[in-house]
């Protein structure tokens, strides 16, 4: 009969039982939602991160960029300027470069509005030249056209007889500047005075249609350190919708421009700093550029690898650049007259003066653009715009923003000075603003991506540890039972071992099993002989003359 202290004992070993296997299950069931959701839970972990919100990481990435911004200016010297009235001899050009200033931008006046999940600012950019990483310095001469007389001539184009007159006359008295030669540092930032700016500012109606907003030219003039060049941004927080956050919702308080008709006036993309994240491949990207007042396409091309963090490669292709010619949804962006793909007509953006985009050196552009003139030398490894974006986070890795601004000058009959010039596309000049991840940041999103990745992995191996406790207690029970009759087979005596060889010479013997012990039987290993003719059966029970010491019992807990 069992003790009470048998009974005791036994109660509380199913009791640790029962313990160990809820705690397993748990475990399993912990492990197993974790394996099944954890890239769900890391994506609401992340999109919360991903706000933009005040005092967050995300806030001070976006407000002040980490990333070092280089902007390598290439200028165009324009080397037959004295054959402009022969029609017959192309322009020629050389490059001269790169020019490179560190780009800090930051943005002022932040305002949030929770009531539409947005924030307004307004950027400047501190511009500063480095001498060290460029090739050529400030002081170099450069020869050009005229952009402001070339403005003025375009515009004349559109005017009445008594204007064009106007126009006519103060081209005359201008004549020895229709080329100049300014210094690198004049033609980019500084800007110079130009008489026919000031005589726009006096008289703008008989001049220009407009009023002229600035008192010197340059082609940067006067963005460095100017908060109200670019007038004011609004951009998704990506509070309601984390799809939209970093992308632009107004641009000067509006959500279309006026320089565009019908569809392509619409304001949308990022203006830069942050995309959208959980990006896939295939996925179009579209970056808003105030300078061209408009959107362009980024087209996945490729999946690379920048500082050790995988990231998807989009470049800025043909449709970025195209007039309605491959891409008939383009032809809106004509502005006018329509040209050939490749080269954009962005004048109604630069204060009516006729500038038109296209990739350095007319790259992926017509042929037609680059046979106009001389000195054109497209190199896609040179002049190709990419960007690599960090399709978890959508934060940039690698830039080369790459864009080339043209000046159309073409023959105006009604203008002694233009009427017997060449029309071709001047280039002014080509920038390439690029900007790498550094490696303490990249560490950081390495760590977010694996984060991913050993949420899933400690999931599987929490069901595994689970399902191992769950079932130990019968796994266990199984063990013991078959170590059991494996020792019993082992404890047959040396003594019955031997009659049975002796009765049985020469013939080979084999072990087998009889009895239940669940049913309270024994367990009788019998010897059963492999002759056909003779088998002897050899029982061994618990009273036969093996040493009663050479009995093992197991008891199984």
């Amino acid at each position: 009969m069992p003790t009470n202290s048998s009974k005791l004992s036994m109660s509380q070993t199913k009791d640790r039982h029962l313990i160990l296997r809820t705690c397993g299950l748990c475990i399993a069931i912990l492990g197993l939602f974790t394996g099944l959701f954890w890239h769900m839970i890391f994506k609401s972990i992340l999109h919360k991160e991903l706000v933009l919100r005040p005092n967050s990481r995300i806030y001070d990435f976006w407000k002040n960029p980490p990333i070092k911004l280089n902007v390598d200016f290439y200028l165009f010297n324009w080397t037959n300027s004295e054959d402009l009235y022969n029609p017959s001899i192309k322009p020629k050009f050389e490059e001269l470069g790169p020019y490179r200033y560190i780009e800090n931008p930051e943005k002022l006046d932040v305002v949030w509005h929770p009531e539409n999940a947005t924030v307004s600012y307004r950027k400047r950019s501190d511009f500063r030249f480095v001498p060290s990483s460029s090739k050529g310095q400030l002081n170099d001469m450069i020869t050009a056209i005229n952009p402001p007389a070339v403005v003025a001539a375009t515009r004349s184009k559109r005017m009445n007889e008594i204007r064009r007159t106007l126009i006519d006359i103060t081209l005359n008295v201008y004549a020895n500047d229709m080329c100049i030669t300014k210094s690198a540092e004049d033609i980019l930032f500084r800007g110079f005075h130009d008489m026919l700016l000031v005589a726009g500012t006096i008289v703008p109606t008989a001049i220009s249609a407009q009023t002229v907003p600035y008192d010197k030219f340059g082609y940067c003039y006067p963005r460095n350190y100017s908060a109200d060049f670019y007038g004011v941004f609004n951009v998704h927080t990506g509070a309601d919708d984390i799809t939209k956050v970093g992308q632009i919702h107004n641009w000067k308080f509006k959500s279309t421009t006026e320089f565009l008709p019908d569809k392509c006036s619409q304001i949308y993309g990022s203006p830069g700093e942050i995309q959208p994240s959980n990006l896939k491949e295939g996925d179009t990207l579209n970056l808003f550029l105030p300078d061209l007042c408009r959107p362009i396409p980024m087209e996945y091309s490729e999946t690379v690898e920048v500082e050790g963090v995988r990231g998807f490669k989009y470049i800025a292709g043909l449709k970025a650049v195209d007039n309605g010619t491959l891409y008939p949804g383009n032809e809106c962006y004509c502005n006018g007259e329509c040209v050939p793909s490749g080269v954009v007509n962005i004048t109604a953006c630069w204060f009516d003066a006729p500038i038109f985009l296209s990739y350095p050196h007319f790259y992926n552009a017509d042929p037609y653009f680059e046979n106009l003139i001389e000195g054109m030398k497209p190199d896609k490894e040179k002049h190709e715009f990419f960007l690599v974006i960090d399709p978890v986070t959508g934060l940039a890795l690698d830039v080369g923003g790459r864009l080339q601004l043209n000046i159309l000058v073409e023959p105006i009959p009604h203008l002694k000075r233009f009427k017997n010039v060449r029309k071709a596309y001047y280039p002014l000049f080509w920038l390439d603003a690029t900007a790498r991840i550094s490696p303490e940041l990249a560490t950081e999103l390495i760590l977010i991506s694996s984060i991913k990745l050993y949420g899933q992995v400690a999931g599987g191996i929490c069901f595994l540890i689970g399902l191992f406790l769950f079932l130990w207690h019968p796994l266990k029970g199984h063990f013991n039972r078959r170590l059991m009759q494996h020792i019993k087979i082992n404890d047959i005596t040396p003594e019955a071992t031997t009659k049975s060889t002796d009765k049985n010479e020469g013939t080979p013997e084999t072990l087998s099993f009889l009895g239940d012990t669940k049913n309270g039987g024994s367990l009788y290993p019998k010897i059963i002989s492999t002759d056909s003719e003779n088998k002897i059966i050899t029982n061994l029970t618990t009273n036969s003359s093996a040493p009663k010491h050479s009995h093992l019992s197991l008891n199984s807990s």
